[in-house]
């Protein structure tokens, strides 16, 4: 059984939005199957968003009072929307025409939620950059382990409201990382979540967008998100949470954050991890990492000494 009688809520945070806002409806406006209900918040811009908002006539805007950021702004048109099923959008992201038409097609009632595929692409160029493919989902056994090793976002998802409201919607806690957040509560909650193996969700990636601007305080919020699901989730998780924290020690390093890598890797040994070598780059890496332990290699290869080090003479470890 469809569910095409149902309602369906576009909800769009904005911040800072004043460059996307126009495109954004011109795009959303495409729609085969138009939304039945269009909120958006602004949560306290500081530049003309919110007066581009008051001018357009897509949707109905709220005005945050202070500015809370985006888990906190989702779950405030969460509450304030009235449809049955719920499409959460960012308003510098794009949809091809047929996303409502073909998710409402899929959603049956053996789901809670259907998610398609992401095509990014280049805004600039308009070039695709590549394809997030979340075809596996739907073979998968284990929907929570799917989710903590494949980062969703909700641009791309159809949800039946009263899963979001089972979870509480978006962990407000996290300032960053709350979307592939949501996704594992909803799995781990039970929800059955589908896959549509189309790109209908379009992601426009490019330089001075929120998540290039942001990626350390991303990973930052990362960590604190994995340690939720040390908490929060079974023993049988942990290998995840393991081979997570790991990768994210060479990252973080590598990105400029040297003390957020030791922050990793503290969790890394909390949960039983022991550092495989073999996984280094370099033979020189290993040579050190064998010699003056894990930790000091790393200060040497990105700290502050291995810097001024390779400004005198030229080397690469790592």
């Amino acid at each position: 059984m469809l569910v095409n009688n149902n309602t369906i809520s576009l909800l769009v945070p904005c911040y800072n939005a004043e460059p996307y806002i126009d495109n954004f409806i011109a795009n959303m406006s495409q729609q085969t199957r138009p939304f039945d209900e269009v909120i958006f918040y602004d949560d306290c811009s500081t530049d003309n968003t919110a007066k581009l908002l008051q001018q357009q006539n897509f949707g109905r805007v709220i005005y945050g009072k202070v500015n809370q950021g985006p888990s906190i702004g989702r779950n405030i048109l969460l509450k304030e929307s009235t449809g049955q099923l719920i499409h959460f959008h960012d308003v510098d992201d794009w949809l091809e025409p047929k996303f409502l038409e073909q998710t409402i097609a899929a959603l049956t009632d053996d789901w809670d939620a259907v998610i398609t595929n992401i095509k990014v692409i280049d805004r600039e160029t308009n070039n695709i950059r590549h394809i997030h493919d979340y075809s596996e989902l739907n073979d998968n056994p284990d929907p929570t382990a799917f989710f903590l090793t494949h980062c969703c976002y909700p641009i791309n998802g159809l949800y039946r409201r009263e899963i979001l409201e089972k979870v509480g919607g978006f962990r407000e806690t996290l300032s960053r990382d709350e979307d592939p957040d949501l996704h594992i509560r909803l799995a781990f909650s039970g929800a059955r979540i589908s896959n549509l193996n189309l790109p209908l969700s379009i992601n426009r990636f490019g330089k001075n967008t929120y998540s290039s601007r942001s990626y350390l305080a991303c990973w930052r919020e990362h960590l604190k998100a994995l340690k939720y699901y040390f908490q929060e989730l079974p023993k049988q998780y942990h290998r995840i949470l393991i081979s997570d924290s790991d990768k994210m020690v060479g990252l973080c390093a590598a990105g400029g954050d040297l003390q957020l890598a030791f922050d990793y890797l503290d969790f890394y040994e909390s949960l039983g991890g022991k550092k495989d070598l073999s996984q280094i780059a370099s033979n020189p890496m290993k040579l050190l990492a064998y010699t003056i332990g894990y930790r000091n290699a790393l200060k040497l290869r990105f700290g502050k000494l291995g810097r001024n080090l390779r400004k005198l003479i030229p080397w690469r470890i790592g």
